[in-house]
């Protein structure tokens, strides 16, 4: 796995939110917590935060949450999104976002509020 991440770290930038989001996705499918990786892969993903859609979103809390991978700030980015995109949420989706959340001890009470509003 070192050396494909090797390999695909240099390529990080050319991707989309949706590769960037698959990507961070199987890691944790894999339980690959590099975290030098993992931060490059963030750092890239930040400014396309705004055009990934809510199943991304939650999907990438998840892999970053079973990763182990508690970075604070960027966790903060996707709840806020979140929040604004809320009406786009399915079940599947904020389910993974709450267990995220769970996971890395992040209370946002007017997410969840907001989440459990929201009609399937």
């Amino acid at each position: 796995m070192s050396a494909l991440l090797k390999e695909a770290k240099p390529k990080l930038p050319s991707c989309n939110s949706q590769a960037l989001a698959n990507t961070i996705w199987s890691l944790a499918k894999f339980g690959h917590a590099d975290k030098v990786f993992v931060n490059a892969l963030l750092k890239e993903a930040k400014p396309k935060l705004p055009s990934v859609n809510v199943q991304d979103l939650s999907n990438t809390a998840r892999a970053l949450a079973k990763l182990g991978h508690a970075d604070k700030d960027f966790m903060h980015d996707i709840l806020t999104l979140s929040l604004s995109k809320q009406s786009s949420f399915n079940v599947s989706a904020r389910t993974q976002l709450t267990w995220a959340m769970s996971e890395m001890h992040m209370e946002d009470h007017k997410l969840i509020s907001a989440l459990q509003s929201v009609k399937p």
